[in-house]
């Protein structure tokens, strides 16, 4: 008959029970003890390495700590070649003795050498001082109104008014050095003329040399 309120329970399944032994035939406990196994292994391993790395960075951080300061740690390179050994300098050759001076003659040798004559001490002569000599510049001019002697060698302005003379003619003396030319010109009522009296001329100029 059919159920058709479901009042009927169907029985129960048992549960499989859990395989005792994985695809390989081996024992699921035992392969569980050989993982424990490694995984033990593996941390140990790990522990050895933290100790050791552990302690040679502290060993380092001491050995930082210690050394004094301004000291620098080497650090190993390749070494440079080093210069090879200056050769021996070739031994000097000995020096021959030197000869004996002459050994001078007693006094009484030279005492008995005629005495030279001193010569003369050459005389220095002083250096002759020039003077300057009056020197007449004269110029006829009758009809000119000024008349001024002019030269370089004339001061405060180069040039200097003449006297004028009974007879017409213009006269001035000037103290010139000897041994020296000197270039002049006369200016007549504003206008250049040189010396008649001087046929020496240079540079559109009259030239007086003095000897």
């Amino acid at each position: 008959m059919v159920d058709i309120f479901g009042l009927k329970k169907e029985p129960e399944t048992p549960a499989a029970p859990a395989p005792s032994e994985n695809r390989d035939g081996a024992p699921v406990g035992a392969v569980k003890r050989d993982r424990h196994k490694l995984w033990a292994a593996l941390l140990v391993v790990d522990s050895v390495f933290v100790i050791v790395f552990g302690g040679a960075v502290a060993a380092k951080v001491y050995q930082h700590l210690k050394a004094p300061a301004g000291m620098v740690t080497a650090q190993p390179g390749r070494r440079k070649p080093g210069k090879p050994p200056a050769p021996a300098q070739a031994a000097k050759p000995a020096e021959s003795p030197k000869p004996a001076q002459a050994a001078k003659p007693p006094a009484a040798a030279q005492a008995a050498e005629p005495a030279r004559p001193a010569e003369p001490a050459a005389t220095a002569k002083p250096a002759e001082k020039r003077h300057s000599v009056p020197v007449e510049f004269k110029l006829k001019a009758a009809r000119a109104r000024s008349v001024h002697l002019v030269g370089a060698f004339i001061v405060r302005g180069g040039r200097r008014e003449m006297i004028r003379q009974d007879d017409g003619s213009w006269t001035l003396t000037v103290y010139l050095l000897p041994g020296t030319n000197y270039r002049y010109w006369f200016m007549v009522d504003g206008k250049k003329r040189l010396d008649p009296d001087n046929p020496k001329t240079e540079r559109r100029a009259s030239v007086l040399s003095l000897p």
